[in-house]
């Protein structure tokens, strides 16, 4: 480990291995939530920048170069530096956003998140730290710290996202971002770095430190795989909502796996009475169903049915007119529409320019859900959502969504409400658990393209492109993806129906 830096001092307060794993170098395969993380990042702080016309990128091909060339620009007079780094104490290397002299020995670090301001404003009026919170809260307090034993007096500040903000004609850049300071605030996180980086400097060995939410809060680890790969399948890690007080006592006592638990009725009395209920179903190994509740919910379903599914992006600059930061903007669908038992057409749409979608998407889904029968979804809330936000900017299609959302037939209910359960589905009812165990034929891996998260990627990826053979492949993996998520609907609907 050559320098210590706000990265590795970071990772080290959300979990020692985390940062063992970072100082290694260690080549983990990046998961795409990581990648559009890091990419709007780097969208924000490009859009931050422009609050300060005068400032000056520090360049240069190495880190030694770019030292050297802070220093050169602060003595040639430049008052606002993009990217400044400074060496301190010879190992702590510290990365400045956004440095802004204010006057003499007084200067500002900006610190630019691609993050909510809400959550900020929470700490701001009553002191609530969230993960992620303390996580941008350590950045700036690093960087702070460092920079004071420089001698200069530092005024710390981060740039977060105004989710609330929504873009007219143009993006108002003071509008969109908001700036808060700490000069106080940041004091309590301060007074822990010196002791911090003497425990970084002792770290020599992958430390043991025992999963749980950190590995994905505040933000999904990239090494969450070589932690979990170590685990059983039916590791204990896996009960819902389980506390870290807990996962501690079944691991103290040598409990591992689920399966450990069958004739452990006092450990497993420690669980909650909807822990356990889990539990259960999976210890029994078979699948439970409970026919009136679930005869009460497939009798709801009448025909014509409609199986539909939304994709979206969220663009963290918002890219339309009457769209916020974040804000999901549908650019595909796919419909299956049973008429009768068995008998299927399918209709499908896919936004394939580089322009506002939306009014597309809604003028050309509405024709095709008919007045009756049922729409068959998982996790209405999503597409109720799509849905209600489009109806705010295309009033004149109000009474035909509102007749949609009345037809409306959750999918999920039967697996969220324990209706349905499945040993295979583990210990989750989301579609990624449900859709292996109830469909097993369905294979999204063979496809180019075979989650939600890189639907999204590809999209925007594919709308930039130029017409030509590596765009129509993204188009073709886009529609085969969309369209298996509603066929998988058809299939988990069928499983249902052999009660």
């Amino acid at each position: 480990m050559k320098y210590i830096t706000k990265d590795l001092y970071v990772a080290f307060n959300e979990c020692p291995k985390k940062f063992f794993m970072m100082k290694e170098n260690k080549d983990e395969k990046w998961e795409l939530t990581s990648i559009i993380a890091k990419s709007d990042g780097k969208k924000v702080l490009k859009i931050a920048k422009e609050l300060y016309p005068n400032g000056k990128e520090v360049e240069g091909n190495s880190i030694d170069e770019k030292i050297e060339n802070t220093k050169q620009l602060i003595k040639d007079g430049y008052e606002t530096l993009f990217g400044a780094y400074f060496l301190v104490e010879g190992e702590c290397l510290v990365q400045i956003d956004i440095f802004t002299k204010k006057e003499d020995k007084v200067w500002e670090i900006i610190e630019v998140k691609a993050t909510s301001s809400s959550e900020m404003f929470d700490f701001v009026k009553s002191g609530s730290k969230k993960a992620s919170i303390k996580s941008q809260l350590n950045d700036l307090a690093f960087q702070s710290f460092f920079m004071k034993k420089l001698g200069l007096t530092i005024i710390p500040s981060l740039i977060n996202v105004n989710m609330r903000y929504k873009k007219t004609d143009s993006l108002d850049l003071r509008k969109y971002l908001l700036k808060f300071t700490f000069e106080k605030q940041i004091k309590e996180f301060e007074i822990d770095v010196e002791d911090n980086i003497k425990k970084i400097k002792k770290v020599e060995e992958e430390p043991d430190v025992m999963v749980g939410s950190h590995c994905k809060n505040p933000y999904p680890c990239i090494f969450k795989n070589h932690c979990w790969s170590k685990l059983p399948k039916d590791t204990i890690h896996q009960i819902p909502r389980i506390s870290t007080s807990k996962r501690k006592l079944f691991t103290d006592n040598n409990i591992e796996s689920i399966s450990q638990l069958k004739d452990n009725e006092e450990m497993r009395n420690e669980l909650t009475d909807g822990q356990k209920a889990v539990v259960s179903g999976y210890l029994r190994g078979k699948i439970k169903k409970d026919i009136m509740k679930l005869t009460i919910f497939l009798n709801r379903i009448k025909y014509p049915i409609y199986y539909v599914d939304f994709e979206t992006f969220p663009p963290i600059v918002p890219k339309y007119e009457n769209s916020r930061p974040g804000e999901n903007i549908p650019f595909q669908y796919s419909l299956h529409v049973e008429e009768k038992k068995g008998e299927f057409k399918h209709y499908e749409f896919l936004n394939t320019k580089n322009e506002d979608p939306r009014k597309e998407f809604i003028d050309s889904l509405i024709p095709k859900m008919g007045n009756e029968g049922s729409v068959i979804v998982y996790n209405r809330a999503f597409e109720e959502g799509i849905l209600d936000r489009l109806v705010e900017l295309y009033p004149d299609h109000t009474e035909s969504v509102q007749n949609i959302k009345n037809r409306v037939v959750d999918l999920w209910t039967p697996f969220k409400e324990g209706y349905y359960y499945d040993p295979k589905m583990l210990f989750s009812n989301s579609l990624k658990a449900v859709l292996p165990a109830l469909a097993p034929n369905l294979d999204y891996k063979s496809l180019y393209i075979s989650h939600g998260e890189e639907a999204m990627f590809m999209y925007e990826k594919m709308i930039h492109m130029e017409d030509g053979p590596e765009k129509d492949k993204i188009i073709q993996g886009l529609l085969e993806y969309c369209k298996l998520d509603t066929w998988a609907m058809v299939e988990i609907l069928n499983v249902l129906r052999k009660k």
